[in-house]
């Protein structure tokens, strides 16, 4: 789920490194378009496991006009992300508090113009102590503070990292609608970055605004929809 922003992050300070992005090679920490349906409504008090499973791969990298620019590119990024979410019985300010944590475990590998590197464990951390989740009716509404923790290895001479090496933090406010006839919901998560800097190349990257989208339509057992982000 989150290899892809690890690996354009790699790619991007490797071979840009003398170019200008309003993020540090031009990608970022989350990885847009991750959530779909049903991103507000927190499930009952428990503690819960969910698992993510990504493989991406690729065997050129692009300039603005749809050139190759790297002589014998390829990438191959593979990352399995656990999430524990812990929903408590306790209400602040009205909603049920929950908190949760990302485990990645990432693979990565990377040739470009005769060279190779890869690297496998621990990606970057996230961790949200406070979950703060309410419910009006048929309307769900979920905000939170995720903060990226730098635990995954970075090197800037290293051509494969699987990790930024800075935190990030993002406000994060999602919200749900279900249909009182439950025939549809649609779901929207709005998210706005800041980053430190990046101490061993000194790039500061700039804030971000994005957000995740989806409506689905519900056919008894199965629900049909669509996402997308921006």
């Amino acid at each position: 789920m989150r290899a892809y922003s690890i690996l354009m992050f790699s790619v991007g300070c490797a071979l840009s490194a003398a170019d200008a992005h309003a993020t540090e090679g031009g990608g970022g920490a989350y990885p847009n378009g991750a959530e779909s349906l049903m991103v507000a409504p927190l499930p009952p008090p428990g503690t819960y496991l969910l698992n993510y499973t990504n493989y991406y791969t690729a065997d050129r990298l692009n300039d603005a006009d749809g050139n190759s620019m790297v002589p014998d590119f390829s990438i191959d990024a593979y990352a399995q992300v656990s999430r524990f979410v812990h929903v408590t019985d306790k209400k602040i300010l009205g909603a049920t508090w929950a908190m949760q944590a990302f485990v990645p475990l990432v693979s990565l590998t990377v040739h470009a113009g005769g060279a190779r590197d890869s690297r496998f464990g621990l990606g970057d951390m996230i961790v949200t102590p406070v979950v703060l989740g309410w419910e009006a009716g048929n309307t769900h509404i979920t905000a939170a503070v995720d903060t990226w923790v730098p635990t995954g290895k970075y090197n800037r001479e290293n051509l494969a990292n699987i990790g930024r090496n800075t935190w990030n933090f993002e406000p994060v406010l999602a919200m749900t609608y279900l249909d009182p006839a439950g025939k549809f919901d649609l779901s929207v998560k709005l998210m706005y970055d800041f980053s430190t800097k990046n101490k061993a190349t000194d790039y500061q990257s700039g804030q971000e605004f994005h957000t995740d989208f989806a409506a689905g339509v519900n056919l008894k057992k199965l629900t049909l929809g669509v996402n997308g982000y921006l």
